[in-house]
Parts: structure tokens; C-alpha cells; sequence
């Protein structure tokens, strides 16, 4: 189970954050090291915040297409911007972990 975990650790610092994570080690998280399976959670949580803010970004600029094309139409009203911000304000309220290089 450990070279798994390591191998998506490994997935991850090569393809995905581009940072070292040897801090990290699949052996110790299944082990049940807490240190180590907080980091994983951490990079995770880091990863998820940042997908949720391009998400949001992608769905703005569609938004500003569509006013493009049709510009008698509000950007967003308020009920739907409430909703936006209800549905992504979980991951907001967090603060943002910062990847270590180590």
C-alpha cells in the first residue's frame, strides 16, 4: 500500500504542484504517521482550493462571454451571485496552506 501512496505522491510533485515532496513519504502514511498524513492532506486541501478559484474564474469569463453577446444582461444578479459564493465559500473560509520545498 505504501509504494501506491507514493507513487501518487510522486504523481503529484512531478505533474501536478511542480514542487519537492520528499517531505512526504507513502510508506509513513500507511504506516499511520499522523505527520505525514496531515502533509498529504494539506497538498490535497492546497490543490482542491486551487481548482475551486480556476472553476470560478472559468465561470466568470463564460459569464463575460455570454454579456458580450448579449449586453442588456446583468453579469450576475444577486440571487445567483449569493449561490456562487454559498456553493465555493466552504474552501474560502480556509486558510490557504502553502506547499514546502524541502
Amino acid at each position: 500500500m505504501g509504494e501506491n501512496i507514493q507513487a501518487l505522491i510522486d504523481l503529484l510533485a512531478e505533474e501536478i504542484t511542480k514542487q519537492d515532496l520528499s517531505h512526504v513519504s507513502g510508506l509513513e502514511i500507511a504506516r499511520g504517521d499522523p505527520d505525514h498524513c496531515l502533509e498529504l492532506l494539506q497538498i490535497i486541501h492546497q490543490l482542491t482550493v486551487m481548482m475551486a478559484e480556476e472553476d470560478a474564474a472559468a465561470a466568470e469569463a463564460e459569464a463575460e462571454g455570454m454579456d458580450a453577446m448579449e449586453p442588456e444582461q446583468d453579469e450576475y444578479d444577486d440571487e445567483e451571485e449569493d449561490e456562487r459564493e454559498h456553493r465555493l465559500s466552504p474552501l474560502h473560509q480556509q486558510k490557504p496552506i502553502t506547499l514546502r520545498d524541502e
